[in-house]
C-alpha cells in the first residue's frame, strides 16, 4: 500500500494554469524518436474513445477485476490498492506499475503510477497521475471545464483532439485528450488524458500521458484504473 501526506489547505486562484504548466514540462523532456503516421493518429483517437466511453457505461466504483483484454488476447495480470485516506482516494492499479511520490512537480500532484518499460530503449513509460486542487469555497465543474478549455485553445503546445462529459468515481466529469508534437521535425506524437471530477471545493484531475505507442498500449490497463477509483467526500 501506498500513501502520501495529509491535505494541504491551500488557497489558489490559478490552480489549473500550474497543473497544465507541469503537465507541459512533463511532455517536454520527452526526447525518444518513434515511428508514427497520419494512421496511428486516427487509431490514437478511437481507442480512446472506446475505453473511456465503456468507462461512462459502466460506472465507477471498486473492482477486483485482474485480467485485461486486448482485442485477441487476454492476459491474466495481478491488482494492488492505492489508498489515500486523507484525500478520500482508492484506486487499484496493476502490480508491475510503480506508484510513486517522487520527482512530482506540483505541490498538487498526489501520486502518480508508471508503466514498466517493454525494453532497453523504452525510456519514457507510460504515466497516470492523480492531482488534487483545494479552494477555498466549492468549485463549479461547468466554468472550471470552460476555464480549461479557454487556456488550451490559447496555447501553441497542444492540440485539442476532442472534449466530453463522463462520469468520475460516480460524480460528474469531463475528459479533455489533446496530442502534442513537441519537435515539429521530429515524428514523436505524444497525447494526454486528462479528467476531472469537482468534490466540494476540490478539484480531483487524473492525467495520462506518453509518447504514442506506449500511451495507446497501456489503455486496457488505464481503463481499469479508473473503473476502481473511488473519492469519498469528506
Amino acid at each position: 500500500m501506498v500513501s502520501s501526506s495529509g491535505p494541504r489547505n491551500v488557497r489558489v486562484s490559478t490552480g489549473m494554469i500550474i497543473v497544465l504548466v507541469a503537465a507541459v514540462i512533463f511532455l517536454l523532456i520527452f526526447s525518444s524518436n518513434t515511428s508514427t503516421n497520419n494512421n496511428n493518429d486516427t487509431t490514437t483517437l478511437l481507442q480512446s474513445k472506446s475505453i473511456f466511453a465503456q468507462l461512462e457505461e459502466r460506472g465507477a466504483g471498486t473492482t477486483n477485476a485482474t485480467t485485461i483484454t486486448n482485442n485477441t488476447t487476454t492476459e491474466p495480470q495481478a491488482f494492488l490498492t492505492y489508498e489515500n485516506p486523507s484525500w478520500g482516494i482508492f484506486m487499484q492499479y496493476p502490480s508491475n506499475w510503480t506508484a510513486s511520490t517522487s520527482g512530482l512537480t506540483d505541490y498538487t500532484d498526489v501520486i502518480a503510477f508508471y508503466s514498466p518499460p517493454q525494453n532497453v530503449s523504452d525510456l519514457f513509460p507510460a504515466r497516470l497521475k492523480i492531482s488534487v486542487v483545494q479552494y477555498s469555497q466549492d468549485i463549479s465543474l461547468p466554468d472550471y471545464k470552460n476555464f480549461t478549455l479557454s487556456i488550451l485553445n490559447q496555447s501553441r503546445q497542444f492540440t485539442l483532439i476532442n472534449s466530453s462529459d463522463v462520469t468520475v468515481a460516480g460524480y460528474p466529469g469531463y475528459r479533455i485528450v489533446l496530442t502534442n508534437k513537441p519537435f515539429p521535425n521530429d515524428t514523436l506524437i505524444l497525447h494526454s488524458m486528462n479528467v476531472a471530477t469537482a468534490v466540494g471545493n476540490k478539484i480531483y484531475q487524473i492525467t495520462y500521458d506518453g509518447e504514442e505507442q506506449a500511451f495507446n498500449r497501456h489503455l486496457a490497463e488505464v481503463s481499469l484504473m479508473l473503473e476502481s477509483l473511488v473519492i469519498e467526500n469528506g
